[in-house]
């Protein structure tokens, strides 16, 4: 009896437990639907590639994906996707490198000019 007893509670917990698992793609198509569309994002796929820009459209099965660079949408399920991030942009290389430059030019003009000024002859 107590093993009869202890076999229906398992299977009642067991049936409880694999109810409140969510699918395999719903954390994706939830961490799709927080974000916002205008933000830059990279969605890496199960089959290796990965794509990055902006999401323009969600529906219940997949999402609409508008690409960085050719502009071109493309529409995605998210039983396809592996994972999916916000982009942080931050200075490119070159804009990176221009910024050094200005910033070290400054720096010896400075210099330059603070030199001349303490060595002044009058």
């Amino acid at each position: 009896m107590r093993t009869a007893i202890a076999l229906i509670l398992t299977t009642v917990l067991v049936a409880d437990l694999a109810a409140q698992q969510p699918p395999g793609d719903s954390s994706v198509q939830q961490q799709i639907s927080t974000l916002p569309s205008t933000s830059l994002v990279q969605v890496n796929l199960k089959e290796g590639d990965s794509v990055r820009g902006r999401i323009v459209s969600r529906t219940d099965s997949d999402f609409s994906l508008q690409r960085e660079k050719g502009k071109r949408t493309e529409t995605i399920a998210y039983n396809q996707v592996l994972s999916v991030s916000p982009v942080k942009r931050g200075h490119s290389h070159k804009a990176r490198w221009i910024i050094i430059g200005v910033v070290a030019g400054v720096a010896v003009v400075a210099i330059v000019f603070a030199y001349q000024f303490t060595h002044l002859k009058i």
